[in-house]
């Protein structure tokens, strides 16, 4: 089960990707729902890739699903690029790719999920999805607008 969307925000690409990638601190721009963001294993302490960390997310939904639950995730960091995957969790197997593309003085942020989910938690696929994009959505749009105040 596939997402696919995207954003244009009026910030450089390397400030957005560079505050989206400071994984502590994501929780800063939705703290209703990222209660913390710990990083568990970054390359030096571990036989990871140079561009990889794995973090460990508590995450509140309060919306129609309402759950509290903690995943791990990898994540590897390219150029303009965040790749992430879950490997413990719900959502385990889920892929998130996030592209951070300049666009004359503007950011396109393309964001596709693979969403893969536990057999009991499949009919809520749907809500789940809504989830996802409001999530990476609120985060963004915040994360926009941080940057905006500092370039002021």
């Amino acid at each position: 089960m596939t997402l696919v969307f995207s954003l244009l925000l009026p910030s450089p690409n390397y400030k957005i990707y560079e505050k989206m990638t400071d994984f502590e601190n994501l929780k800063d721009y939705l703290p209703m729902q990222i209660e913390s963001v710990k990083i568990l294993k970054k390359p030096e302490q571990s036989n990871l890739q140079k561009n990889q960390i794995i973090t460990e997310e508590n995450i509140v939904s309060n919306s129609i699903l309402k759950a509290s639950f903690i995943q791990q995730s990898l994540h590897t960091l390219k150029e303009n690029e965040l790749h992430t995957q879950i490997i413990e969790g719900p959502g385990k197997g889920t892929l998130i790719k996030i592209l951070f593309e300049n666009k004359e003085e503007q950011t396109l942020i393309s964001i596709q999920i693979d969403l893969k989910l536990k057999l009991k938690y499949i009919f809520l696929s749907p809500i789940i999805k809504k989830e996802y994009k409001r999530m990476l959505t609120s985060i963004l749009y915040r994360i926009n607008t941080g940057v905006q105040s500092e370039l002021e």
